[in-house]
C-alpha cells in the first residue's frame, strides 16, 4: 500500500475522503447487513460509519495504516483502547471495535479470532491504484465466510477526464473482482456532488452505487 502518500495526507489534514456525516447508502440499506454480527470494514479511517455500525450491535473490525487515524478515531469517541501486537498487526481495541494498524492486503481469518459474515466497504476500492485491486478482494474472499456478505459501496464518472483518486469503478471492476465467488446486484445508487478538482477536469457525474454481494 502507499503508506507514504496516505500518512502525508493526514499529516497535512487532506482528508477529502472523510465525510462528517454517516453515509447515506448505508443508513437507507442497513437491513442489508442486519445478520451480519461480525463485520469488517477496509482502510477505515475514522470514519463515522464505525461508529455507526458499531452502535447498531454489530462487532466491528478496520484496517487502518495511519496511526494518527486511528488517533482520531478514539479521541473523537472518547475512549482510550487496549493496545497489542497480532501478527503483523498493532492492535486497538475498544468493546465491540477493534482496529488492525497496518497493511489490509495481509489480514486472515487468524487475525480476525475467524471468518467474518459482514463486510462494509466504502472508500477502499475508490481509493486504491486499479492495478492493486485483484489482490486487495482476495483479503475479502479470505475473512468472509460462506454465505457472508458485502456491502460495497463505490464511485462511477467518466475516468476518461480525469485520474484518481478517488478512482472510478464500473460495474464490469465489480463483476471482475467478484464474479467468480460471489452474486452481485445493485441494492441503491444515488448522484454524488462534484468536487471542483473533477468539475475543471470536465467530469460532469458522478454516481455512487451500493452494490450487494452475497459469496456462495
Amino acid at each position: 500500500m502507499q503508506r507514504e502518500f496516505w500518512q502525508a495526507q493526514w499529516d497535512k489534514g487532506q482528508i477529502g475522503f472523510h465525510r462528517p456525516n454517516v453515509n447515506v447508502l448505508l443508513q437507507d440499506n442497513i437491513a442489508y447487513l442486519e445478520h451480519a454480527r461480525r463485520v469488517y470494514v477496509p482502510l477505515c479511517g475514522k470514519s463515522l460509519d464505525l461508529r455507526y455500525l458499531r452502535e447498531r450491535g454489530h462487532e466491528v473490525f478496520g484496517t487502518e495504516i495511519v496511526t494518527l487515524a486511528i488517533e482520531q478515531l478514539f479521541a473523537e469517541l472518547g475512549e482510550t483502547p487496549r493496545v497489542s501486537k497480532r501478527g503483523p498487526y498493532t492492535v486497538h481495541e475498544v468493546p465491540s471495535l477493534t482496529i488492525f494498524e497496518g497493511d489490509a492486503f495481509l489480514l486472515t481469518p487468524e487475525h480476525l479470532g475467524g471468518p467474518v459474515d459482514g463486510i462494509y466497504d466504502r472508500g477502499s476500492l475508490v481509493a486504491l491504484e486499479p492495478s492493486t485491486r485483484a489482490a486487495f478482494v482476495q483479503s475479502f474472499e479470505r475473512v468472509l465466510a460462506k454465505d457472508g456478505r458485502i456491502a460495497e459501496v463505490v464511485f462511477a464518472y467518466d475516468q476518461t477526464k480525469v485520474d484518481g483518486p478517488p478512482w472510478s469503478v464500473t460495474a464490469e471492476d465489480i463483476e471482475s473482482l467478484f464474479g467468480k465467488w460471489a452474486d452481485i446486484r445493485v441494492v441503491a445508487e444515488r448522484d454524488e456532488s462534484v468536487g471542483q478538482r473533477m468539475s475543471d477536469a470536465g467530469v460532469s457525474r458522478i454516481t455512487e452505487y451500493l452494490y450487494g454481494i452475497e459469496r456462495r
